[in-house]
């Protein structure tokens, strides 16, 4: 789900997860981030937290 966030895609959707575990992990990121006090802004905040998820996978392929 990072590797697809991060990336604007849905390669790997229906394959490796549901559109419902997307919805559900999109939701653990918002929340996640609402809980830190950065002075970076929230959408700076969120691409870092999917790269740590994605680049794992991208680094596989």
């Amino acid at each position: 789900m990072g590797y697809d966030l991060m990336n604007g895609t849905t390669r790997f959707c229906g394959t490796k997860y549901l559109p419902e575990d997307l919805e559900a992990f999109t939701s653990y990121t918002e929340h996640r981030l609402s809980k830190l006090e950065w002075r970076l802004d929230r959408n700076t905040l969120r691409d870092i937290f999917w790269h740590i998820y994605g680049n794992p996978v991208a680094a596989k392929i």
